[in-house]
């Protein structure tokens, strides 16, 4: 069985031609073509957005995140697992001094600050209501023993 021959004129001996190629690049005229997607060799790269800031940002470089408020939420959470009273008066003061800071700037992090806060707080609340209860119990119970007759 012999292969296709797909020359113009068969039986001619030429080079088989691209049974895949337009009619515009067969006949050798230029044309566009209908499969062709990339930019010609040479062409400038075309930037897609704006950059307005260094490091090619479309919209300017992030703002940091301030560390305190970052250092008010994990002394917080540390309070709940690894330290538990030290860790709640830290968060709860480094968050004051975050919030404090982030008035006065433009960095990130209200959200942090806020978190730590309120885990710092609910932490020492429940540290006073344990205690308060304690007192109570201690009270109630050494009320009711001394009535004993032991």
């Amino acid at each position: 069985m012999s292969s296709p021959n797909f020359s113009k004129e068969p039986g001619d001996g030429a080079a088989p031609s691209n049974p895949y190629s337009t009619p515009a690049a067969d006949a050798g005229t230029p044309g566009p073509s209908s499969y062709e997607s990339a930019p010609p060799q040479g062409a400038p790269y075309q930037q897609q957005y704006p950059s307005n800031g260094p490091g090619g940002y479309p919209y300017g470089a992030p703002t940091a995140t301030n560390p305190m408020a970052l250092g008010s939420l994990i002394a917080s959470i540390a309070g709940w697992t690894v330290v538990p009273v030290v860790g709640w008066i830290v968060g709860v003061i480094l968050g004051h001094i975050a919030r404090r800071q982030l008035r006065e700037n433009t960095a990130q992090g209200a959200g942090l600050a806020l978190a730590g806060l309120i885990t710092g707080y609910v932490g020492l609340a429940l540290l006073v209501l344990a205690f308060v209860l304690l007192f109570v119990f201690v009270a109630v119970v050494g009320v009711s023993y001394e009535s004993w007759d032991v």
